[in-house]
Protein backbone atom coordinates (compact mmCIF):
# COMPACT_ATOMS: atom_id res chain seq x y z
CA UNK A 1 0.00 0.00 0.00
CA UNK A 2 0.97 3.70 -0.64
CA UNK A 3 2.03 5.85 1.95
CA UNK A 4 0.00 8.96 2.61
CA UNK A 5 1.99 11.43 0.48
CA UNK A 6 1.36 9.55 -2.11
CA UNK A 7 -2.31 9.12 -2.01
CA UNK A 8 -4.63 11.31 -3.94
CA UNK A 9 -6.37 14.16 -2.70
CA UNK A 10 -9.32 15.81 -3.74
CA UNK A 11 -10.85 19.13 -3.10
CA UNK A 12 -14.37 20.70 -3.02
CA UNK A 13 -14.97 23.83 -4.54
CA UNK A 14 -17.64 26.04 -2.48
CA UNK A 15 -20.65 24.81 -4.57
CA UNK A 16 -19.66 21.37 -3.56
CA UNK A 17 -19.28 21.65 -0.11
CA UNK A 18 -22.76 23.63 0.01
CA UNK A 19 -24.40 20.66 -1.83
CA UNK A 20 -22.84 18.34 0.58
CA UNK A 21 -23.54 19.81 3.72
CA UNK A 22 -27.11 20.63 2.92
CA UNK A 23 -27.79 16.96 1.71
CA UNK A 24 -26.08 15.80 4.92
CA UNK A 25 -28.24 18.30 7.05
CA UNK A 26 -31.52 16.53 5.54
CA UNK A 27 -29.75 13.05 6.22
CA UNK A 28 -29.64 14.12 9.61
CA UNK A 29 -33.45 15.80 9.23
CA UNK A 30 -34.67 12.22 8.58
CA UNK A 31 -32.62 10.26 10.62
CA UNK A 32 -34.02 12.52 14.14
CA UNK A 33 -37.61 12.53 13.06
CA UNK A 34 -37.54 8.74 12.22
CA UNK A 35 -35.85 8.38 15.75
CA UNK A 36 -32.39 6.56 14.41
CA UNK A 37 -29.30 5.89 15.83
CA UNK A 38 -26.29 6.98 14.24
CA UNK A 39 -24.44 3.37 12.89
CA UNK A 40 -21.36 3.72 14.93
CA UNK A 41 -23.16 4.42 18.26
CA UNK A 42 -21.34 7.62 19.10
CA UNK A 43 -22.82 10.53 20.50
CA UNK A 44 -25.84 12.31 18.85
CA UNK A 45 -24.67 15.65 19.11
CA UNK A 46 -21.92 14.79 16.42
CA UNK A 47 -24.78 13.20 14.27
CA UNK A 48 -25.60 16.46 12.06
CA UNK A 49 -21.60 17.09 12.15
CA UNK A 50 -20.88 13.09 10.62
CA UNK A 51 -23.88 13.54 8.16
CA UNK A 52 -22.84 16.07 6.54
CA UNK A 53 -18.50 14.59 6.69
CA UNK A 54 -19.90 11.02 5.13
CA UNK A 55 -21.92 13.13 2.28
CA UNK A 56 -19.13 15.21 1.68
CA UNK A 57 -16.59 12.35 1.32
CA UNK A 58 -19.04 10.41 -1.42
CA UNK A 59 -19.18 14.04 -3.30
CA UNK A 60 -15.29 13.61 -3.26
CA UNK A 61 -15.00 9.74 -4.03
CA UNK A 62 -17.50 10.51 -6.71
CA UNK A 63 -15.56 13.12 -8.36
CA UNK A 64 -12.14 11.37 -7.80
CA UNK A 65 -13.95 8.45 -10.05
CA UNK A 66 -15.56 11.26 -12.32
CA UNK A 67 -19.15 9.39 -11.91
CA UNK A 68 -22.42 11.16 -10.97
CA UNK A 69 -23.27 11.68 -7.37
CA UNK A 70 -27.14 11.11 -6.73
CA UNK A 71 -26.94 12.86 -3.58
CA UNK A 72 -29.69 10.16 -1.81
CA UNK A 73 -31.70 10.53 1.33
CA UNK A 74 -33.80 8.42 2.79
CA UNK A 75 -32.52 5.43 1.54
CA UNK A 76 -31.59 3.78 5.10
CA UNK A 77 -28.63 1.64 3.85
CA UNK A 78 -31.26 0.00 1.05
CA UNK A 79 -28.99 1.55 -1.48
CA UNK A 80 -25.42 1.41 -2.13
CA UNK A 81 -23.76 5.48 -1.59
CA UNK A 82 -22.15 5.28 -5.58
CA UNK A 83 -23.01 3.23 -8.27
CA UNK A 84 -21.74 -0.11 -9.16
CA UNK A 85 -22.35 -1.57 -5.28
CA UNK A 86 -19.70 1.01 -4.59
CA UNK A 87 -19.73 2.72 0.01
CA UNK A 88 -18.31 5.47 0.62
CA UNK A 89 -16.48 5.18 4.69
CA UNK A 90 -15.30 8.46 5.99
CA UNK A 91 -12.95 9.41 8.64
CA UNK A 92 -9.95 11.16 10.24
CA UNK A 93 -6.80 11.38 9.06
CA UNK A 94 -5.09 9.92 12.51
CA UNK A 95 -7.52 6.72 12.03
CA UNK A 96 -5.48 3.95 10.82
CA UNK A 97 -8.70 1.70 9.94
CA UNK A 98 -11.77 1.99 8.07
CA UNK A 99 -15.27 0.65 10.28
CA UNK A 100 -17.75 -1.84 8.69
CA UNK A 101 -20.93 -2.53 10.69
CA UNK A 102 -22.58 -6.00 11.26
CA UNK A 103 -26.35 -4.59 11.69
CA UNK A 104 -26.02 -2.65 8.29
CA UNK A 105 -22.64 -4.12 6.27
CA UNK A 106 -23.15 -7.85 7.35
CA UNK A 107 -24.98 -8.43 3.20
CA UNK A 108 -22.56 -6.18 1.14
CA UNK A 109 -19.93 -8.89 0.83
CA UNK A 110 -19.79 -7.92 -2.76
CA UNK A 111 -19.35 -4.18 -2.25
CA UNK A 112 -16.33 -2.28 -2.40
CA UNK A 113 -16.01 -0.31 0.63
CA UNK A 114 -13.64 2.84 -0.27
CA UNK A 115 -12.24 4.91 2.88
CA UNK A 116 -11.81 8.60 2.39
CA UNK A 117 -10.48 10.74 4.87
CA UNK A 118 -11.48 14.60 5.81
CA UNK A 119 -8.32 16.31 5.97
CA UNK A 120 -10.21 19.56 7.34
CA UNK A 121 -13.61 20.95 9.58
CA UNK A 122 -14.49 23.18 6.20
CA UNK A 123 -14.88 19.98 4.30
CA UNK A 124 -12.94 21.23 1.06
CA UNK A 125 -10.04 18.63 1.54
CA UNK A 126 -10.35 14.84 1.27
CA UNK A 127 -7.90 11.83 0.95
CA UNK A 128 -8.65 8.43 -0.82
CA UNK A 129 -6.93 6.08 1.14
CA UNK A 130 -7.91 2.78 -0.39
CA UNK A 131 -10.66 0.29 -0.89
CA UNK A 132 -11.74 -3.30 -0.21
CA UNK A 133 -14.33 -5.86 -1.14
CA UNK A 134 -16.51 -6.29 1.64
CA UNK A 135 -16.21 -10.24 1.99
CA UNK A 136 -12.26 -9.40 2.48
CA UNK A 137 -13.17 -6.93 5.32
CA UNK A 138 -15.19 -9.03 7.10
CA UNK A 139 -12.95 -11.33 8.65
CA UNK A 140 -12.29 -12.37 12.45
CA UNK A 141 -8.51 -11.18 12.31
CA UNK A 142 -10.35 -7.77 11.64
CA UNK A 143 -13.20 -7.69 14.32
CA UNK A 144 -12.50 -5.19 17.27
CA UNK A 145 -15.35 -3.80 20.10
CA UNK A 146 -16.43 -0.50 19.30
CA UNK A 147 -15.22 2.58 21.50
CA UNK A 148 -18.53 3.62 21.78
CA UNK A 149 -20.49 0.48 22.90
CA UNK A 150 -20.13 -3.31 23.45
CA UNK A 151 -20.78 -4.36 19.96
CA UNK A 152 -18.12 -5.40 17.76
CA UNK A 153 -17.12 -4.02 14.32
CA UNK A 154 -14.79 -5.07 11.55
CA UNK A 155 -11.34 -2.87 11.42
CA UNK A 156 -9.27 -3.49 8.15
CA UNK A 157 -6.06 -1.50 8.75
CA UNK A 158 -5.57 1.54 5.80
CA UNK A 159 -2.64 -0.63 5.12
CA UNK A 160 -4.38 -3.51 4.37
CA UNK A 161 -6.29 -1.61 1.58
CA UNK A 162 -6.10 -1.93 -2.21
CA UNK A 163 -4.61 1.02 -4.15
CA UNK A 164 -7.01 4.40 -5.28
CA UNK A 165 -5.14 3.77 -8.54
CA UNK A 166 -7.13 0.45 -8.90
CA UNK A 167 -10.44 1.32 -7.73
CA UNK A 168 -11.43 3.05 -11.11
CA UNK A 169 -10.96 0.36 -12.89
CA UNK A 170 -12.97 -1.97 -10.97
CA UNK A 171 -15.85 0.68 -10.83
CA UNK A 172 -16.17 0.80 -14.45
CA UNK A 173 -16.32 -3.28 -14.61
CA UNK A 174 -18.89 -3.30 -12.02
CA UNK A 175 -20.80 -0.49 -13.53
CA UNK A 176 -20.71 -2.46 -16.86
CA UNK A 177 -22.10 -5.13 -15.85
CA UNK A 178 -24.83 -3.44 -13.90
CA UNK A 179 -25.64 -1.89 -17.07
CA UNK A 180 -25.73 -5.11 -18.96
CA UNK A 181 -28.11 -6.68 -16.21
CA UNK A 182 -30.57 -3.24 -15.77
CA UNK A 183 -31.14 -3.20 -20.00
CA UNK A 184 -32.20 -7.10 -19.88
CA UNK A 185 -34.10 -6.44 -17.19
CA UNK A 186 -35.58 -3.84 -18.48
CA UNK A 187 -36.22 -5.86 -22.23
CA UNK A 188 -38.04 -8.63 -19.59
CA UNK A 189 -40.28 -6.19 -18.35
CA UNK A 190 -41.45 -4.84 -21.52
CA UNK A 191 -41.62 -8.44 -23.05
CA UNK A 192 -43.42 -9.25 -19.58
CA UNK A 193 -46.16 -6.12 -19.84
CA UNK A 194 -46.86 -7.13 -23.44
CA UNK A 195 -47.32 -10.67 -22.98
CA UNK A 196 -50.16 -9.54 -20.11
CA UNK A 197 -51.65 -7.26 -22.52
CA UNK A 198 -52.23 -9.66 -25.17
CA UNK A 199 -53.30 -12.22 -22.67
CA UNK A 200 -55.77 -9.70 -21.55
CA UNK A 201 -56.73 -8.80 -24.83
CA UNK A 202 -57.63 -12.44 -26.38
CA UNK A 203 -59.97 -12.72 -22.69
CA UNK A 204 -62.01 -9.70 -23.73
CA UNK A 205 -62.69 -11.09 -27.24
Amino acid sequence: MSTNEELPEVTLDEFEVGWAKSVGYYRHFVSVRKKRKQSDGSDDSNALKNHQQGAAAELALAKYLSIDWTAPVNTFNGFPDLDGLLESRSKQPRQSYMRLYPNRDSEKGDSVFASISSLGRDLTKFRIDGWIVGKDAMKAEYIEKSKYNEDSEWHPPVAHLQPPATLKPEVTRRQRVFRRGRTKMLVWVKNTLADEAAKAAQKGL
